[in-house]
């Protein structure tokens, strides 16, 4: 199994999701219909005409949430320490 990415530095969409500095890739996506011909396809210049990122419009992204973060043994040591002060 292999994931390629490109370079997304001008994605209107793909450059928001690295730090700022970082390098923006994005994720190779093949619609369905083009499977069988990426895969039949014999020579390079054929294969690199597949390698593209989705257009912005075709993709969904929203803001996700950080689950709570646990609480650690030292952090909950210290916390105890405090209480008792």
């Amino acid at each position: 199994m292999t994931m390629l990415t490109l370079n997304a530095d001008e994605h209107p969409l793909m450059k928001r999701f690295h730090k700022p500095g970082a390098e923006k890739r994005g994720v190779v996506v093949l619609p369905q219909s083009e499977h069988l011909d990426w895969l039949s396809c014999r020579n390079t210049e054929e294969a690199r005409s597949f390698l593209r990122l989705l257009p912005a419009d075709a993709l969904h992204a929203e803001p996700y949430p950080l689950p709570p973060r646990k609480r650690t043994a030292a952090a909950s040591d210290d916390s105890e320490q405090q209480s008792l002060l």
